[in-house]
Formats: structure tokens, sequence, C-alpha cells
């Protein structure tokens, strides 16, 4: 743990952790210099960092990769899983105005909370409330967030384990839309069904 560090330049060097990272592939490089960055307190101010580097990017694989790497800080034990929930609540509160210019911004937070589930980190419960419509008003901004969560589960464990871990949830009505206002959106069970998340439909 550097503590030589001004605010400033511990961001910057944050930043370089995740932008290192894509060109070297290497988790373990990353781990470790996030490890020597990260100060109590820190932890929830890197993994805005790095939501905000995957903002950033066009390229959907990027955005892929450096949201594993935040799973990856969480497993390591660089941050904790509180620092990443306090971090996505708060992008997710205002995901329906962040969607207007990085359309990939609910994929992005889906990958991150979905990618944590894959690996025993947090509960599907905290999916729930993440994406609830009390949390986040738009129900496509909900939909490409529990999407993008839930295939990471599938892609990780398979269909069947995928079901049953959000066997708890009420995904119709966490799909939900304004019949009024998002008329033009697709039904639940379509969206499902394009989603590759048909055996979700009841």
């Amino acid at each position: 743990m550097r503590t030589d560090l001004s605010d400033d330049d511990r961001a910057s060097y944050s930043q370089s952790v995740f932008t290192d990272f894509l060109s070297s592939d290497s988790v373990s490089d990353a781990v470790s210099a996030a490890r020597e960055l990260v100060i109590p307190g820190f932890g929830p101010v890197l993994v805005e960092i790095g939501i905000n580097r995957a903002y950033d990017t066009p390229q959907a694989a990027e955005q892929a990769k450096i949201c594993g790497l935040i799973v990856e800080l969480v497993a390591n034990k660089v941050v904790t899983v509180d620092d990443v929930l306090s971090t996505t609540e708060t992008q997710a509160k205002s995901l329906d105005d962040t969607m207007l210019d990085v359309p990939a911004a609910p994929k992005i937070l889906g990958y991150i909370i979905g990618g944590a589930l894959a690996k025993g980190l947090l509960q599907a419960a905290v999916l729930g409330a993440l994406a609830s419509p009390d949390a986040i008003e738009g129900a496509e901004a909900r939909r490409g967030l529990l999407a993008a969560a839930l295939n990471q589960v599938k892609a990780a464990h398979g269909e069947q384990a995928m079901v049953e871990a959000v066997a708890g949830l009420d995904i119709a009505a966490l799909m939900a839309k304004d019949e009024e206002f998002e008329g033009h959106l697709e039904s639940t069970e379509d969206f499902l069904s394009s989603s590759g998340l048909a055996a979700l439909i009841l």
C-alpha cells in the first residue's frame, strides 16, 4: 500500500491499472497494482474509475474485460463487495440518463453484478434490489442490467443454475414496462426470448 501519493496521483495511477490491463490481459499484474493503490476509503473510488473507464470505451469486449477485472478485485480482496455495491447503486440511480450518452451502461453494470453473482460473491436478492422499479425507473435500463447479469450466471454455470439462482426474484415485475410511456418496448416475454433467457418465462 502506497501512502506517499496525492489524491490526484492515486486516481491517475488507478486509471492506468485498467488501461494497462486492457493491453496486457494480466489479472495478477492488475490486482497487484491496484492493491498498492487502495487505502482505507479508496475502494469505491477505484470501482468508480473502472466503471467510468468501461463507459468510455465503445468496444464491448473491452467493457466486459474491465468489468471482469472489477469482479477479480473483489475476489482477491483488493476491494470489498460493499465498495462495488455502493458504487453501482449510485450509478444505477442515474442509469436512465447515463444510457442516453452510453447505451451500454446498463449492460456494464450488469456484467459486474452478474460476475459477482457467478462467483458467489453476492446473492441474487441484491440484483433484485438494484434493478427494481424503485431504483431504476426505466424498463429499458432495468432490462439491460438484468439481462447482462443473468447471462453472466448462465455462461458460468449453465441455464438451470441461473434459473435456480434467481428463483426468489419476480422477474416479470423487475422487467415490467409502463404501458403508457414505454409501449414501444417489446413484451417481457419477447425480451427474455431475444436475450437468451427464455427459461425464465413463466
